[in-house]
């Protein structure tokens, strides 16, 4: 099939949520399906480490698309094998900047297949059809991350600058003591941004994408002498995102130096997010107003003013950043309270990544994920809802008592019960009468019999009233709505018409009419809820109205003039709106409540009225229920409160208004709703009733949708997005926009709503989590994200072998947990120690940051451990690690399988060279399988180094040459064994096993063992051996499949020598990705291991040849080597240098003490000059 073009993921997600777009999708998925990853052309001035984040993002990207691809064409129950499969048949082009790219040998930066990458790039394989999709959403989560995260720098680090460091900062920039140019400014309100800003032209797009303008700052000059001078004042460490980090604090602290002494919630730059004038108001029309003040303060200009709002809000209030928020989610209301715990629970993983996405996305991916929200981010938002609904005064977050903080829990669960319930009331369906009618047929007589068929008439005696004429059906008959029925003949004989006639009980509309009035009666008081949850929603200023005001309602009503001049006008309809006249003000305020556009706004009311041919239009005032207009709607005095609209006496008063306005009851509704029969169409002949009037029913619309099935459609009509649901039915509306994921929280299913998205009850709060914590000032341990400092360190305290405290020491002179001193307070953490200085440790990103710990005092400490863990470990090293932090954090919170206790014995031989997965599923497994490995091959070693290894057959004797077959042959002949030894970058060896396949049939061999091929998840695999060396070339004539196939005909089994994880070795530092002798002697020990083991366990005493490069035959290194392992022979394969037969002889070269040898060096038992066919070009 040809490539598949890669879906750009843009801000948003503008036309398909998380998951890439079906059509892009194939339903299967086939064997050599690529994508080419073409990158975007690179800005020059891009930082090495901005251009690799950048890369990796794309592939995230691309990932997505063919994760999700694959999934697609797995069937539901495929288990961990069809998954790796699945996954090793589909290949794309990694980005040319990426870290997989810097990080692998060449071959694999062209194409590579996904369990190949996915293993390669340290990410835990899927094992279920759901796993690979929720892998797909993650990486779709983590490609939207921008590389800065939430563009607090130094603020957003596990540990921020202290209050006392934050100063320093802000005064070396005002003050100017580090000598930088053009300081100080003259107008210090600009601030860092502004000094940037001003010697960088930023375009209007590049001020529009935070991002690009945060970068061209950052790395221009000013920005770098900037970021230097901070980190030098400060004594930061230096990493590859220290300067970055430093420059966006400064920023940060110059549109928010007021938070530095005086932090408040909800608080940035002096402008309180939070103040009741927000009340009710649009986000958008919050950040603008943050906008205007950040400029009618000084701290930016129109032209920087988005940038600075947005960095401002990106890092303490992200929810405002958050695209395509409805109108109807309003600040303050429970909708935006419900909406805010959702992004706090996915900035918790991922920083930054929730302003790129839409609000369908939020709510989505949020009730699909297990993540919790801390106790202090649910109590910070139930308070800012209480406040904003008149449960609770406004104080100090610090003075509101458990048993207040409690009573705000129960109104707010309360509340969200009472609307999930009025969404639940609005979907039922309107009853059926022809499938009620259809069941009752069924019941009484049978199946088989044609109700439907219109063959049935009334049989009338002579003289009699024919009110009946037509002819029906029993359907028809059984759909009627009145029990005086003649008696019935049919011209059909598969008719019953003697048992019809007989039945008194045939007809169902009695049961029907009941069951409709229960659900009109369920609806209404759904609408009731809708109508209390919209008046919630307003700002403060009119439900102040609509609760304090004198109110009156109004209706437009339509009347048919009779002809006669004397009958009074008859009512023909009633609008679906309701005016709302509130004396409160002069002049009064009207209010138009308009249930179809979900909306409560003000409007104009005229009392005139109009004549359009004989319909009569007049706006009349209507009490509830008819009666008397009662006292309790009169003017009352306002409180200091805010009213709890939702739940006041007042606007029940409104809600039942509506709904009697609304007129549910009318007779039109009901003939709507049950549908047509023949009878009626014959009535509605006689009564000429006009489908004009059916079109201006309330809720028609919805009733035809209810019974064609449509119940989404349905309810939408009624207006159910407007209790502030987000629904699998509103998502695939324009009004919500689209969502892929139709999970549903298990709050949602309690609370009766079946598709709802993303909503939460607020379970029982800790009173001890103060939400103090949230604050960014003194005295506390900031937050990354949502997760706290403590929560990191109660993991690692007292665990000094954990994984991050191992990881943590392989780049540094050691690492440690324990304490320091923090803000006159002391608290716990991971550090480093760097030239005598210890420095938090940022586990996520696994490097140092900040200034050195004051006071730190080591409780748990890892000094450096050898080489193995270090390249077993360390993420960015030689070995790979499957458990990298950063997918730790995103990855779905699927339980790993139980881990399989590792063998008692030695672990290569009890392995045979077969992929145990549960041995690498956890960081806990990966440290015991690692030390196990480990302490196994130094005891093999040793024990071989004591001379406890098999005896080695005597070396055939060929002094002269003869041909290589030959040479083959007395090697067979004289061990079971022959290793033969290749260099990796030529073709001889694949040559020479081909072509000899016949002679290792004769000689019984039964297994062949190949360097640079393992076991994966999905099966054996080339892992290396199948390219010439470190290329991107790869072999031919044989080919690596070829050769596998030609062996596995003649009856030799295949068997791979490496492991995943445990025996390659690959170094991206290196450019040229040589080995340094240390690094050669560790190869060789693992694999020379690994290889004799795997052959012990599995050759069963039958004969076996095994490939692999000429340095593992033998000893080198002072390692021994495989055929003193084996106890076999090595035959060392070189390429001919002059055209003629191949052939080979005894090999008498011996390497000279500490000499390392070359590509020429004679090496082996034996040797075989092999005449290499090259490829014709």
């Amino acid at each position: 099939m040809p490539p598949i073009a890669v879906i750009p993921f843009t801000p948003g997600f503008a036309t398909n949520g998380i998951s890439p777009s079906p059509r892009a999708l194939q339903a299967a998925v086939e064997p050599s399906t690529v994508v080419h990853n073409t990158p975007p052309t690179q800005a020059e001035t891009r930082s090495p480490d901005l251009k690799r984040a950048l890369g990796d993002q794309r592939n995230w990207q691309s990932l997505t698309q063919l994760l999700d691809q694959a999934a697609q064409g797995l069937a539901p129950e495929a288990d961990a094998q069809a998954v790796a499969s699945a996954l090793a048949g589909v290949t794309f082009t990694p980005d040319v900047d990426s870290s997989y790219v810097q990080q692998q040998p060449s071959r694999d930066t062209t194409t590579v297949d996904l369990e190949r990458f996915l293993i390669k790039s340290d990410v835990r394989l899927p094992r279920t059809r759901t796993e690979l999709s929720d892998l797909a959403k993650a990486m779709a989560i983590q490609a939207l991350q921008p590389p800065y995260g939430n563009y607090g720098g130094g603020l957003s680090w596990p540990l921020p600058l202290s209050v006392s460091q934050q100063q320093s900062v802000l005064t070396l920039f005002t003050t100017n003591s580090a000598g930088l140019s053009d300081l100080p400014l003259i107008d210090h309100r600009a601030g860092p941004l502004g000094y940037l800003a001003d010697a960088v032209p930023l375009s209007g797009a590049e001020l529009q994408d935070p991002g690009q303008a945060l970068e061209k700052l950052i790395q221009s000059p000013r920005g770098q002498a900037l970021g230097q001078a901070i980190q030098t004042h400060l004594n930061g460490v230096q990493t590859p995102s220290s300067t970055r980090d430093y420059v966006l604090t400064a920023i940060n602290l110059g549109l928010d130096s007021e938070s530095i002494s005086h932090p408040q919630r909800n608080t940035v730059a002096g402008f309180d997010l939070a103040q009741e004038q927000h009340w009710g108001k649009s986000p958008s029309s919050i950040v603008n107003a943050l906008r205007n003040h950040l400029v009618t303060t000084g701290k930016a200009t129109m032209a920087t003013a988005q940038l600075g709002a947005h960095l401002l809000l990106a890092r303490l209030a992200p929810q405002f950043l958050v695209k395509d928020i409805p109108d109807k989610v309003t600040y303050g209301s429970q909708s935006w309270a419900s909406f805010h715990l959702a992004v706090a629970k996915i900035e918790a993983s991922t920083p930054g990544v929730t302003p790129q996405m839409s609000y369908a996305q939020v709510m989505s991916i949020a009730d699909a994920s297990d993540a919790s929200v801390y106790d202090a981010t649910q109590t910070a938002v139930l308070i800012d809802w209480a406040v904003a609904n008149g449960v609770l005064d406004k104080k100090d977050d610090s003075l509101y008592s458990s048993a207040e903080i409690e009573r705000a829990r129960s109104d707010f669960n309360q509340q969200l019960d009472e609307r999930a319930t009025a969404s639940s009331q609005l979907r039922t369906p309107i009853p059926d009468l022809k499938q009620i009618a259809l069941a009752k047929l069924e019941q009484q007589f049978g199946k088989g019999i044609p109700f439907e068929e219109k063959c049935i008439k009334a049989d009338y005696y002579f003289r009699s009233a024919k009110i009946h004429q037509g002819t029906y059906s029993m359907l028809d008959i059984a759909m009627m709505d009145h029990h005086d029925v003649p008696k019935w003949k049919a011209t059909d004989s598969r008719i019953p018409i003697d048992s019809l006639n007989a039945r008194e009980k045939v007809n169902v509309f009695d049961s029907f009419k009941t069951a409709f009035d229960d659900t009109i009666s369920v609806q209404k008081q759904g609408i009731k809820t809708a109508i209390k949850h919209m008046i919630a929603q307003l700002p403060l200023a009119d439900r102040k109205n609509l609760e304090s005001g004198e109110i009156h309602f109004y209706q437009e009503r339509t009347y048919t003039i009779a002809t006669d001049f004397f009958s009074p006008p008859a009512l023909t309809s009633k609008s679906k709106k309701m005016l709302i006249k509130v004396g409160r003000d002069n002049p009064p305020i009207v209010y138009e409540v308009d249930l179809a556009k979900g909306a409560i706004a003000r409007g104009k009311l005229s009392l005139t009225e109009f004549r359009n041919a004989n319909r009569l239009h007049r706006t009349e005032e209507f009490n509830i229920g008819d009666a008397e207009r009662p006292a309790r709607l009169d003017a009352t005095p306002g409180s200091a409160l805010p009213p709890q609209s939702f739940s006041s006496v007042r606007t029940q008063d409104i809600a039942d208004a509506f709904v009697e306005a609304f007129d549910l009851d009318n007779a039109d509704v009901l003939k709507q709703a049950r549908g047509v029969t023949t009878f009626d169409e014959e009535q509605a002949s006689r009564d000429k009733v006009n489908e004009l009037l059916l079109n201006l029913i309330p809720l028609r619309s919805a009733i035809v949708n209810f019974q064609q099935g449509n119940y989404a459609d349905g309810v939408m009509d009624l207006g159910l997005d407007l209790l502030g649901f987000l629904t699998a039915g509103a998502a695939t509306s324009a009004r919500a926009g689209k969502v892929v994921s139709t999970a549903t929280s298990s709050t949602a299913k309690a609370l009766g709503l079946a598709r709802a998205i993303g909503v939460s009850a607020i379970e029982v709060l800790n009173p001890l989590s103060g939400v103090g914590d949230l604050l960014m000032g003194t005295a506390r341990l900031a937050k990354t994200g949502a997760k706290g400092a403590a929560h990191k360190i109660q993991a690692l305290r007292g665990s000094a072998d954990s994984y991050d405290l191992v990881a943590a020491s392989q780049k540094y002179d050691a690492a440690a947990t324990g304490t320091f001193k923090y803000a006159d307070q002391s608290g716990d953490t991971l550090a480093v120690q760097q030239q005598g200085k210890w420095y938090a440790y940022d586990e996520g990103t696994q490097q140092a940051y900040g200034s050195p710990l004051e006071d730190f005092t080591p409780l748990n400490t890892l000094m450096p451990v050898n080489r193995d863990w270090l390249t077993l470990h360390h993420p960015h090293s030689r070995r790979y690690n499957p458990l990298q932090r950063i997918w730790r954090k995103v990855y779905p919170a699927a339980p790993p399988p139980p881990p399989k206790a590792l063998p008692s014995g030695d672990y290569a031989l009890s392995m045979k060279g077969k992929w145990q997965g549960e041995h690498f599923s956890s960081q806990n497994a990966l440290v015991d399988t690692a030390l196990k490995f480990e302490s196994d091959m130094h005891a093999y070693f040793n024990s071989a180094n004591a001379g406890n290894i098999p005896p080695r057959p005597a070396i055939p004797s060929i002094p002269t040459p003869v041909p290589a077959s030959e040479v083959i042959t007395k090697g067979l002949q004289a061990s079971d064994g022959l290793v033969f030894g290749e260099n990796h970058g030529e073709r001889a060896s694949f040559q020479l096993l081909y072509d000899n396949m016949d002679l290792f049939v004769r000689q019984k061999v039964k297994r062949v063992y190949i360097e640079g091929v393992a076991d994966y998840p999905s099966g054996i695999r080339d892992d290396g051996i199948g390219w010439l060396g470190d290329t991107n070339q790869k072999r031919t004539q044989p080919n690596f499949e070829e050769l596998k196939r030609k062996f596995e005909e003649n009856g030799i089994e295949v068997l791979p020598l490496d492991h995943v994880y445990l025996t390659q070795r690959y170094n991206p530092t290196l450019s040229t990705k040589e080995y340094s002798v240390a690094d050669a002697k560790e190869r060789l020990e693992r694999f020379n291991y690994y290889a004799a083991q795997t052959i012990k366990a599995t050759s069963g005493g039958e004969k076996w040849i095994a490939l692999v490069g000429r340095f593992h035959t033998n000893t080198q290194l002072g390692v021994p080597g495989m055929a003193e392992l084996t106890g076999g022979l090595s035959i060392g394969i070189f390429p001919k240098k002059m055209t003629g037969p191949s052939d080979g002889l005894t090999n008498t070269f011996v390497v000279p003490p500490g000499h390392v040898p070359g590509p020429t060096t004679p090496m082996g038992d034996l040797t075989i000059s092999f005449q290499v066919r090259h490829p014709q070009p």
